[in-house]
């Protein structure tokens, strides 16, 4: 079970990567490197995260420009985002929406800003990482190839090698 990876003392302290609101699901890496943390959900860095958004009502094309040029939320400007429209009719629109800020609550007040409610919002990517398909409370580690293309796109965003404490996983050699 997931949680007992999490709560083993021994393990030492675990950090979510990113976050999910109570009526948000998807994908939420965890990990023992705060560094990694860090370099995954710090703005600067610039890292996807992938959502599926389904609202309500007929998202117009105007509002879609808007949100991805990006717009004023009370801590200040939003970077837009990348939306691609999936399916829409009069009384649903669902789209993949791509950030790489990650305000609190960022997606429900983008689309709250042009009077649309946020039904469904699932994460279903965080940079390469995709949560292929899993059911809500399903848990897996990271594949060794999923982990080394996280690290190579995070050393060419900083220029600097990447701890080996991120380049491996609990059950690889030096653990």
């Amino acid at each position: 079970r997931a949680w007992d990876l999490i709560s083993d003392p021994e393990k030492g302290r675990v950090y979510p990567v990113g976050r999910l609101d109570v009526d948000s699901s998807g994908l939420l890496i965890l990990t023992n490197d705060g560094e990694f943390t860090h370099r995954i959900t710090h703005p600067s860095y610039g890292v996807e995260k992938t959502y599926e958004v389904v609202v309500k009502e007929f998202v117009s094309d105007a509002a879609i420009q808007k949100i991805g040029r990006g717009l004023h939320l009370a801590e200040g400007r939003t970077v837009g985002a990348g939306i691609v429209v999936r399916q829409r009719n009069d009384h649903m629109t669902k789209m993949q929406v791509t950030l790489t800020e990650g305000k609190n609550r960022e997606v429900r007040r983008i689309f709250a800003r042009f009077g649309y409610r946020v039904k469904d919002l699932h994460r279903e990517a965080i940079s390469n990482i995709k949560d292929r398909g899993m059911g809500v409370g399903q848990w897996r580690f990271l594949t060794d190839e999923e982990v080394a293309d996280l690290v190579s796109f995070l050393e060419s965003l900083e220029g600097q090698p990447i701890p080996p404490k991120l380049a491996r996983r609990p059950d690889s050699p030096g653990q």
